[in-house]
């Protein structure tokens, strides 16, 4: 007999912890979104990764801190997306 212990155990971590992969793939995708349409950045590599690491910093905490790390995540993007553009592509 083959024991599916194991099956339902994945199927319960399932089951109570889809919410936060759905958040997550909605951050990264509407950052993506926002950074391609709405600023017409061609590679945005920085925006899905800042709400991906804002939103699991965030998740918990009170809405100041959650906008405190909001704001400095979003000024090592910033300050990151400066230098890249100022070494320019392909520079080592």
């Amino acid at each position: 007999m083959v024991r599916f212990s194991g099956l339902r155990t994945a199927g319960g971590r399932v089951r109570h912890g889809w919410r936060p992969v759905v958040e997550a793939t909605v951050a990264a995708t509407v950052a993506w979104l926002l950074a391609t349409r709405l600023l017409g950045h061609p590679q945005p590599f920085f925006a899905p990764a800042a709400a991906l690491i804002v939103l699991g910093q965030a998740r918990g905490q009170r809405i100041r801190r959650a906008v405190e790390v909001v704001l400095g995540v979003a000024a090592g993007v910033l300050v990151a997306d400066l230098v890249v553009q100022a070494l320019g592509p392909g520079s080592t």
